[in-house]
């Protein structure tokens, strides 16, 4: 005849082990499908060229901000500015500087509201209508979040500013980028 299993038998012990395994794996299951449902919500900034609402920025142009759902991250500005330079806008009204482009950002330090952005890539302009596309797009995703007062951005170590200056003086350096070793 079964005899029961007793308390400490290795029966028991096993048993009790299997059951801590399953709920350990429910509990972790758990946690990634709250958080692959946990998301981010950012603006990704546009150029519309010609008239009507958002601010001028230049050549006609205007900035319009497109809302998007992101994976919930840790890094929003981070998110926003790597979902600005990927994104590829559908509608013929919106035109995204970087879609030439083949940019990624390596780093950001914020510092007393000031984000130092590194990207590396290969920045391809159009035309001289192109540069305060560049800028404004970048400025106005990275400044959308409130602890991000000021922006600086370089391109494979060089300024942007530098980069969209066409007249080979170099620039001053602002007094966000003045903060930064090279």
């Amino acid at each position: 005849m079964h005899e029961p299993a007793r308390r400490g038998s290795a029966y028991h012990e096993g048993v009790t082990d299997r059951l801590r395994r399953l709920l350990a794996l429910l509990t972790l299951l758990a946690g990634v499908t709250a958080s692959a449902q946990a998301t981010t919500a950012v603006k990704l900034y546009l150029t519309a060229m010609g008239n009507g609402p958002g601010k001028q920025i230049g050549c006609g142009d205007r900035l319009v901000s497109l809302s998007r759902t992101l994976p919930f991250t840790r890094t929003p500005l981070r998110a926003a500015l790597t979902a600005l330079l990927e994104s590829r806008p559908s509608s013929p009204k919106v035109y995204n500087v970087f879609e030439r482009s083949s940019l990624r950002v390596e780093r950001i330090d914020l510092r007393g509201g000031n984000a130092v952005v590194r990207l590396s890539g290969q920045l391809v302009l159009g035309g001289v209508c192109d540069y305060p596309r560049v800028t404004g797009q970048l400025q106005a995703t990275a400044r959308q979040f409130p602890s991000v007062r000021a922006a600086c951005f370089f391109v494979d170590g060089v300024p942007l500013e530098q980069l969209l200056d066409e007249s080979g003086r170099r620039l001053p350096v602002d007094v966000c980028t003045s903060r930064v070793r090279r």
